[in-house]
């Protein structure tokens, strides 16, 4: 469906319209992360990906990494409750129960801890601070003859079940970018509905175009997947992402 869509689509901006430069991002360490991390299955680390994010100034979770219990208490008292608490290790993490949200107290997070170091392969937790607001999507995924498909919508069972996304070929503008959020059905959720608090959809196709640019710095991109990034009003971060190379 996504390709389809690029028959709609007119020829990519050019270039010089949008230079990585013009976002002042630093692209020799963008470039450096790519060479220094990349694993063998071409997934950039963690570590990686929050590097990029920091680079194109793109908001994204508070977590610390802890690979023991007494390191995972620590990391709790400095973020604060409510928690996130994902196993390390392993890239399919709701796959192995590997996802817990909702962690209240020292209580639940020891116990946790304690059922996610059973699971196989598993390196230690990442604990992340929790965040209220609307799921969203933003991926790329290179296609032969095509190029650099960028896809955007809501995330969660938006993108998982109900395929609702939108496409265009990078580099596109950002006029682009709200036309398709604009056509999304799930689109009224941006905006607001039923006492809850939408998005500002300029700071979400803000983050969009500087995710477009990525694939100018990094045109070895594959598959690049955040999902599910939370939005409230102006307030969106990323909360999980995978880049692929």
């Amino acid at each position: 469906k996504a390709l389809c869509a690029t028959y709609f689509t007119g020829n990519p901006a050019k270039s010089s319209q949008f230079s990585p430069q013009n976002l002042n991002v630093d692209i020799a360490k963008i470039r450096q992360v790519l060479d220094d991390t990349t694993s063998n299955d071409g997934y950039l680390s963690v570590a990686a990906n929050n590097i990029i994010m920091d680079c194109l100034d793109i908001p994204r979770a508070t977590e610390i990494t802890a690979n023991t219990q007494q390191q995972a208490l620590k990391a709790a008292r400095k973020l604060g409750f409510p928690l996130v608490m994902k196993v390390t290790g392993i890239l399919h993490k709701s796959d192995v129960a590997g996802v817990v949200l909702d962690i209240t107290s020292d209580e639940l997070l020891v116990a946790h801890y304690k059922n996610m170091m059973q699971i196989p392969d598993a390196t230690g937790v990442m604990i992340q601070k929790q965040y209220q607001g609307i799921e969203l999507f933003i991926g790329i995924s290179y296609e032969q003859g095509f190029g650099h498909l960028l896809l955007m919508g809501l995330g969660g069972i938006f993108v998982e079940v109900l395929g609702d996304i939108k496409a265009c070929l990078c580099p596109c503008t950002k006029k682009e970018i709200i036309y398709r959020l604009k056509n999304l059905k799930g689109y009224p959720l941006l905006q607001g509905i039923r006492g809850k608090a939408g998005i500002d959809l300029d700071v979400f196709a803000d983050i969009i175009l500087k995710v477009s640019h990525l694939t100018q710095i990094l045109p070895e991109i594959i598959e690049l997947d955040i999902n599910p990034l939370l939005g409230n009003g102006k307030n969106i971060v990323v909360v999980d992402m995978r880049i692929r190379v």
